[in-house]
């Protein structure tokens, strides 16, 4: 069969790290790509010229934003349908937001039996809850739709729960929250949750309630895969080492490992949802040692350039149409660093991160830490000085 190579259109932002990590897999097989970034500073402002770089915000989904898009489109790619990847949160909630327009004139990388294919996660969670052969990986779950109801149902409980909105905030910077979840210890007062709910309530409109999934261990173990029309499957497994913040934060060291009880965990979910395209799944153990699913992703994650890295094939199912199946040799033990959160958190006083960081970086094989190891001109200036400015402001200084 032959292998033909789709035009690419990025949507790059948040950190860029995901897209920068896609764009030199591309760049590497010569694909035609364009990027479709949020701002002027972007990582690749003096990467590409004024044709592949389109400047579009689409923090706030618009019509005009997206028939600029449409319209770019139609003008540079005519004899096929263009694959639109989203590499962020707010990336991906333009996609779903204007589905409608968007869905006649270009290829999403995912499908799914669900509206938002799992980026909902109450639509997600209330379908999986559906499923008996599932209830096992599932934690508690309750969807709230009120401020009083996740009093009442934290109340009921009488311990420590972890609650986050159903759809995530575009990204941190406009979200607001400190982290991702919150975690509610059983000693909060009612006072200070519904001063905290009432603070974040207007992310979203649903909120989950769920058991806080904490275990001796303290990990978080992903799984991604890409899934074909025909079923065939590429994948690629990790494990968390260490975030930052340590609860609801973003990793900071992820090891690539074979994991196949989380491996065929994933795949029974995704069957389950008849996914097809590309994402992410991330699992964490109970008191009890069992696994429990915490979120799946619908998207290229953060650490995506850890899957190409690994050699898992995974970006090659995606992207090239009429990709044989072949045996891949998965590299065990490649790790990928965020310095700057490592930095961060040693800052900050977490417990743990420096000897967590000694320890991995004995075990592995090889290292990653983008965008350091990126060969395209300016990247790295362009990064240490967005960089340098983030730190100076997380720590006050």
């Amino acid at each position: 069969m032959t292998q033909t190579k789709k035009p690419i259109y990025l949507l790059s932002g948040g950190s860029e790290i995901s897209a920068l990590a896609i764009f030199e897999f591309l760049c590497k097989h010569d694909f035609p790509v364009f990027i479709i970034s949020r701002n002027q500073s972007s990582l690749f402002s003096k990467t590409l010229n004024s044709e592949h770089l389109i400047i579009l915000d689409w923090v706030n989904a618009s019509v005009d934003v997206t028939r600029n898009l449409i319209n770019h489109r139609h003008v540079n790619v005519t004899c096929e349908l263009p694959l639109l990847v989203p590499t962020e949160d707010s990336s991906l909630d333009f996609m779903m937001c204007m589905k409608d327009h968007l869905q006649e004139h270009f290829e999403y990388p995912f499908n799914s039996c669900l509206t938002k294919s799992g980026y909902d996660k109450a639509e997600f969670f209330e379908y999986l809850m559906q499923q008996p052969d599932l209830k096992g990986i599932l934690p508690e779950t309750y969807i709230a739709h009120s401020v009083e109801e996740c009093l009442s149902y934290f109340t009921k409980a009488g311990k420590s729960l972890v609650i986050k909105p159903a759809t995530k905030p575009r990204s941190m910077e406009f979200g607001g929250m400190p982290s991702k979840v919150l975690f509610i210890e059983k000693e909060t007062t009612s006072s200070s949750l519904i001063e905290l709910l009432e603070e974040h309530w207007h992310l979203s409109s649903k909120w989950l309630i769920q058991e806080a999934c904490f275990n001796k261990d303290d990990r978080e173990y992903m799984w991604a895969g890409t899934i074909t029309s025909q079923g065939e499957i590429a994948e690629f497994t990790a494990v968390e080492l260490a975030k930052y913040p340590a609860i609801g934060g973003t990793s900071c060291l992820v090891m690539s490992k074979r994991l196949p009880e989380i491996s065929e965990l994933a795949k029974c979910v995704t069957k389950a949802i008849r996914f097809e395209g590309i994402c992410e799944i991330s699992f964490r153990k109970n008191a009890a040692g069992d696994y429990k699913i915490i979120e799946l992703n619908p998207r290229p994650w953060l650490q995506v350039g850890l899957s190409d890295a690994s050699q898992s094939g995974l970006l090659e199912y995606l992207l090239l149409t009429g990709h044989r199946k072949i045996d891949y040799m998965f590299l065990e033990n490649v790790l990928w660093i965020s310095i700057e959160r490592i930095i961060l958190g040693i800052i900050k006083g977490q417990r743990g991160i420096i000897s967590e960081s000694i320890s991995a970086i004995r075990q592995a094989n090889r290292l990653l830490i983008p965008p350091y190891n990126s060969k395209l001109r300016g990247v790295k200036s362009r990064w240490l000085k967005r960089m340098l400015g983030s730190l100076f402001q997380k720590t006050g200084n």
